[in-house]
């Protein structure tokens, strides 16, 4: 029994020996995961303002730019504050004074009430194109608009009023009537969905607002900068 324990300490020593270096190796492995998720983290961190700014322009605008002291009429997202009597607008020329380090794309539009088959609808009219660009989220079925004579409907509008792509029908404000084309049917998941959308130049044709807007969607550059700073460069940009 007495020349057994010997052999037996030696290998209860060698076991815990070898357990004590599996987990030293186990708590430095695990260190070393921690130090390089940490130092990852923080690499990553470092550029977070920059891609986050990145990543909310592509989902669209995000600053709204009105005439000074200019009420929302129908059909601009969620917003309705109802008709007023006097409807500001901005001169579209001005909007080329916004500062191009700063904006990434703009689309100027015009709110319009056209009358179509003896139906009173809130219309907007926009450069499709630049419209386009700055909402490549949106559900547009089965083409987005070409041309100054084809339109689009949002997909309330168009259940509304039973409008459907390929339909030609008659838009008209006043006096002023033209046949379009039913393009496209939209889908924003937004307030929009109400609307009709119009060529720019189409739309100050039927108000008779040539070189008029009412308003502008611009996707501003927000690294580096507070949104603030950026909205105040923006208003001192353009006159009104």
């Amino acid at each position: 029994m007495k020349k057994g324990r010997p052999r037996f300490f030696a290998r209860w020593l060698a076991r815990s020996v070898r357990g004590t270096l599996a987990s030293g190796v186990v708590a430095t492995a695990s260190l070393a995961l921690t130090s390089a998720m940490v130092f990852t983290l923080a690499a990553v961190s470092a550029g977070i303002p920059e891609q986050l700014g990145a990543e909310l322009r592509a989902y669209g605008a995000n600053v709204l730019l009105l005439p000074r002291m200019a009420p929302l009429r129908y059909g601009i997202g969620a917003f309705e504050l109802g008709a007023v009597a006097d409807e500001r607008t901005l001169e579209e020329g001005a909007l080329a004074g916004l500062p191009a380090d700063l904006v990434d794309g703009v689309a100027a539009g015009l709110l319009v009430r056209v009358r179509l088959r003896d139906v009173e609808v809130g219309a907007v009219g926009y450069d499709l194109a630049a419209l386009r660009r700055l909402n490549p989220l949106w559900r547009v079925s089965p083409r987005w608009p070409e041309g100054r004579c084809e339109v689009m409907a949002g997909a309330t509008a168009a259940a509304r009023l039973g409008l459907r792509p390929g339909d030609s029908v008659s838009l008209g404000e006043g006096a002023r009537r033209v046949e379009v084309r039913i393009a496209a049917v939209v889908e924003t998941a937004g307030g929009e969905d109400e609307n009709l959308f119009l060529p720019l130049a189409l739309a100050q044709e039927l108000s008779g607002r040539p070189g008029q807007v009412s308003l502008a969607l611009v996707r501003a550059r927000l690294e580096g900068a507070s949104a603030e700073a950026v909205v105040a460069a923006l208003e001192r940009a353009v006159p009104g």
